[in-house]
């Protein structure tokens, strides 16, 4: 079975693969300070606030994966279009930060699709 792309990347995402192959905790180790202690760009820290903040507020609402019957625009379509976006966020947000929260809810989310 192939897996749709976006399914592919939240994996990847996931599982914490970055481009040298290493995963948060490993990139911390080599660089002796993670990416998310790094001073950041003003414009990069306030997006990286945002995904927190959309992020946050998926969690609290709980996995909501609906059957989908609604054309572009109907509840469903832009509910399956906001999980996609919350499992691309959640996953960057694990990259950066290796809290395992966002790690949790991707793995939840993905398994909601799966079922």
């Amino acid at each position: 079975m192939t897996w749709p792309l976006s399914i592919q990347i939240a994996l990847i995402a996931l599982a914490g693969v970055s481009v040298a192959g290493a995963g948060p905790s490993a990139l911390a180790a080599q660089n002796q300070s993670s990416p998310a202690s790094m001073a950041q760009p003003a414009l990069f820290a306030a997006e990286v606030k945002r995904s927190q903040i959309f992020i946050a507020e998926m969690m609290a609402a709980g996995v909501n994966v609906p059957i989908p019957k609604d054309p572009g625009g109907g509840y469903t379509h832009e509910q399956h279009k906001r999980n996609y976006r919350a499992i691309a966020e959640a996953g960057e947000l694990y990259r950066l930060s290796g809290d395992q929260k966002y790690a949790g809810f991707v793995r939840d989310m993905l398994v909601a699709y799966a079922d």
